[in-house]
């Protein structure tokens, strides 16, 4: 049967057929995107919801679904990329911010590139962002991202070490947004390291008053520590008693802190029982072996690594049949450096648990915030005076002249400054440039606020170096011999001042030498005291030093 041509009737037929299959087919996708955008605002409110609520995990989780069905909303990808920056996962919020910042309105992308720069302590970065925000918001006034503004600006000055101008920054960002936490705990927890714990505790009550929200375990966790550290130990075990029954679940570090923190308070209070049952409670849940990271656990390496040392250094000498015999005034022995370090140590620790007593009713003053820092101060005072004494009367006792014994050349004291000097260099350049760890922080002595007590301990305890150097290193070199004298003398002291165990070990060995080499414990002394007398004048002189220190 020959083809049939399609007729001209038969053409627009056709034609209308595939055109209402066309109508038909984009009538079928309008349902499709439409769920597709609705999937998408759904994940977006139940980010932004976990995100009001602190659990940023599932907030991040969320807003990640939303970007798998619209990869290319702008308004999710800034969600994301402040929720990554609250979690500290700057490099990932750093890429997305970027790609937002020159095609996203608002000042909010540059805030929060500032709010990472001010993290990583990168502050002329972060000063810059800061400006461009400033500028942006200027365009586009929002109070609530400009009270952001303002707490971040007093971040960027509280590392600086520019107090003044991060508590007028914080007051600026409270005035713009009285209900924000982020700028009354910024505020609180400045005022609490400066020690006005008074200030502290009334921004943090402040904030519950005006907000309605005593459910915070933040501002129960901070409101906690200013009670204890004001010696109210009843009332601060109530507040970490709360905050811990409102962390979530899964913040189990806060919860382990204010575990510990609460151990403490009842022991200090006396009940034994509660406090063992909080800090078995706070290993159970917290890292331990990352507390032992820091500075305590190579204060006991250093210890073990004392008593190997003594132990081999012991193994290694010859038994003596006879006495040997020495005319004139005697060597005193490791045996007695030993124990006057012992018995000064053990005064100190008495009556520091006797100050905490009297002044805080506190039997743990010395492990309490601010209570802390009088506490010790007064037990390195303690510590030098009783070991200065015992010194000076075991070298009258063996036939010595303390004077002439002890100090040696007088005129090695400007060497001994120069040293100190480097010293101090070396101190400050540590805590400026040096890693963030823990076990990198910490002074041998509170110098955040530079009171009455602090100031005697920074000018007496510079002459314990009379026991680590002229009368330990003597009696440790005579029985055995130079190398070992030198570590054990450099990590006698070490121990002593407790921390950083990094700074102190090579600064006790750098003094032995010294004094081995010179014989004058003058030089020693004098390094000392212009250490400690420096790092007095530049955390009270030098704001951005300051910082390092708070």
């Amino acid at each position: 049967m020959p083809y049939a041509y399609p007729t001209s009737a038969s053409v627009p037929a056709a034609r209308f057929v595939w055109f209402l299959l066309l109508v038909l087919a984009a009538l079928a996708s309008v349902p499709a995107a439409q769920a597709q955008a609705f999937d998408a605002d759904r994940y977006l409110a139940q980010c932004l919801r976990f995100e009001a609520g602190g659990d940023l995990s599932s907030a991040r989780d969320a807003c990640r679904n939303a970007l798998q069905i619209a990869p290319d909303r702008r308004d999710v990808q800034l969600a994301l990329a402040r929720i990554e920056t609250g979690l500290g996962e700057h490099g990932a919020a750093r890429v997305r911010l970027r790609a937002l910042d020159g095609t996203f309105g608002g000042a909010e992308p540059a805030l929060l590139l500032g709010e990472i720069a001010v993290a990583e302590g990168r502050f002329g970065e972060a000063e810059g962002h800061l400006a461009d925000a400033s500028a942006r918001l200027g365009d586009d006034p929002d109070r609530t991202v400009a009270a952001r503004l303002a707490f971040l600006s007093g971040s960027l000055a509280e590392g600086r070490g520019e107090t003044r101008t991060a508590l007028d920054r914080y007051g600026e960002a409270i005035a713009a947004d009285g209900l924000a936490v982020e700028p009354r705990l910024a505020d609180a927890h400045l005022r609490f390291v400066l020690g006005d714990l008074a200030g502290a505790r009334q921004q943090l009550e402040a904030y519950q008053a005006v907000s309605g929200d005593d459910l915070d375990p933040r501002v129960r966790s901070l409101l906690g520590r200013t009670l204890w550290a004001q010696g109210d130990l009843e009332a601060a075990a109530g507040q970490f008693e709360t905050a811990l029954t409102l962390w979530n679940p899964r913040r189990t570090t806060e919860q382990a802190r204010d575990l510990r923190a609460l151990g403490l308070v009842y022991l200090g209070q006396g009940d034994v029982g509660r406090g063992e049952l909080a800090l078995r409670e706070a290993g159970r849940r917290g890292n331990q072996l990352a507390l032992l990271g820091g500075n305590l656990l190579l204060w006991i390496v250093l210890a073990l690594a004392v008593l190997v040392a003594h132990l081999l250094a012991e193994s290694r000498i010859e038994s003596r049949s006879g006495l040997e015999l020495i005319e004139g005034p005697q060597p005193w022995t490791v045996g007695n450096v030993y124990g006057t370090v012992l018995l000064a140590g053990g005064a100190a620790l008495v009556v520091g648990v006797l100050v905490g007593f009297v002044m805080y009713d506190n039997l743990l003053a010395l492990l309490t915030p601010h209570q802390a820092a009088e506490t010790r101060a007064v037990m390195a005072i303690v510590f030098t005076l009783v070991a200065a004494l015992l010194v000076v009367q075991r070298i009258r006792k063996n036939g010595w002249s303390p004077g002439p014994r002890l100090l040696g050349s007088a005129d090695t004291w400007a060497a001994g400054v120069l040293v100190g000097l480097g010293m101090l260099a070396v101190t400050v350049a540590w805590f400026a440039w040096g890693p963030d760890a823990l076990w990198a922080r910490g002074l041998w002595i509170d110098l955040s606020r530079v009171t009455g007590i602090v100031v005697a301990a920074v000018l007496i305890l510079p002459f314990s170096e009379f026991l680590f150097r002229p009368f330990a290193f003597d009696a440790l070199e005579y029985r055995y011999g130079t190398a070992t004298a030198l570590f054990l003398a450099g990590a006698l002291s070490a121990l002593v001042l407790s921390a950083p165990i990094v700074l102190l070990l090579p600064f006790g060995v750098l003094l032995a030498e010294l004094y081995r080499r010179s014989r004058s414990g003058t030089l020693v002394l004098a390094a000392q005291a212009t250490l400690h007398v420096g790092l007095m004048a530049v955390a009270a002189l030098l704001p951005w030093a300051r910082g390092f220190f708070l």
